[in-house]
C-alpha cells in the first residue's frame, strides 16, 4: 500500500496526535463522515474504540503478539482504504472484523499451497479454524469471555499478565521488578493461566446454556 494512502501519526496506526474529547461522544456515522470529508485524524477514535476487541479476536488465530499487532494494523489500514464502501447505517465493528477475517483467509489460502513446516505450519493450523467458523463467532465469543475474566482479576494480577503476554517482558525482568524468584513467578503465572482457562470455560458454558 502506498504511504500516501495510509491514515497519517506517531503511534503504530500512523495517525497524528488527536484529542478524543468530543469525538468520544460522536456516533460511528458522524466519525466516518468526517474522515471521508478529509479529517483523517478522526479515524484514531474508531481505532481507539475497537482495537482491543479486534485484537482479542485475532489472538484466537495467532499465538505471536507481533503477528497479532501486524494483522491488527493491516485491518485498520484496509478499513481506512475501503471506507468509501462502508454503509454508515450498519454497525462499524462487524464490517471491520469482516475485513480482518478476509485478510486471515487470504493468508490461510497462501499457507495451503506453501510448504507446511515450522512456524508456517503452526499458523496454518490456527488459521484452519476459519473453515469451521468463517464469521469469527467463536473467536469473538472467546475474546469476550477472556475480557470478562481479566476484568475480574485483582489489578496486580491483571498488570502481571499484561506485562508478560501483551508487552512480552521476560520472566527474569518481571521477577527482578517484583523482587521474587524466577521459579516463584513461573508458578504464579501458571496458576493465573489455569484460573483464566477455568473462568473462560465457565463463561463459554454459560453462553451455551443461555
Amino acid at each position: 500500500m502506498d504511504e500516501a494512502q495510509k491514515p497519517s501519526n506517531q503511534s503504530w496506526h500512523g495517525l497524528p496526535a488527536h484529542d478524543h474529547g468530543q469525538d468520544a461522544r460522536a456516533t460511528e456515522a458522524e466519525l466516518v463522515g468526517r474522515v471521508r470529508a478529509g479529517e483523517k485524524a478522526v479515524y484514531a477514535e474508531l481505532i481507539r474504540r475497537y482495537q482491543d476487541r479486534l485484537r482479542g479476536v485475532l489472538s484466537f488465530y495467532y499465538s505471536s503478539q507481533a503477528e497479532i499487532e501486524e494483522q491488527l494494523q493491516d485491518a485498520f489500514v484496509q478499513a481506512f482504504v475501503q471506507l468509501a464502501h462502508y454503509d454508515p447505517a450498519a454497525p462499524f465493528y462487524p464490517w471491520l472484523r469482516g475485513i480482518a477475517l478476509n485478510g486471515l483467509k487470504m493468508e490461510f489460502r497462501r499457507l495451503q499451497t506453501a510448504r507446511r513446516r515450522g512456524a508456517d505450519y503452526l499458523r496454518y493450523l490456527r488459521l484452519a479454524r476459519l473453515e469451521q467458523d468463517p464469521a469469527g463467532a467463536e473467536a469473538e465469543e472467546r475474546s469476550a469471555a477472556l475480557q470478562h475474566c481479566l476484568d475480574k482479576l485483582p489489578p496486580d494480577e491483571a498488570s502481571l499478565l499484561q506485562a508478560k503476554y501483551a508487552e512480552n517482558r521476560s520472566v527474569h525482568e518481571l521477577a527482578a521488578n517484583l523482587q521474587t524468584t524466577v521459579g516463584a513467578l513461573k508458578v504464579r503465572l501458571l496458576r493465573l493461566r489455569n484460573a483464566l482457562r477455568a473462568c473462560i470455560q465457565k463463561q463459554l458454558a454459560q453462553g451455551e446454556r443461555a
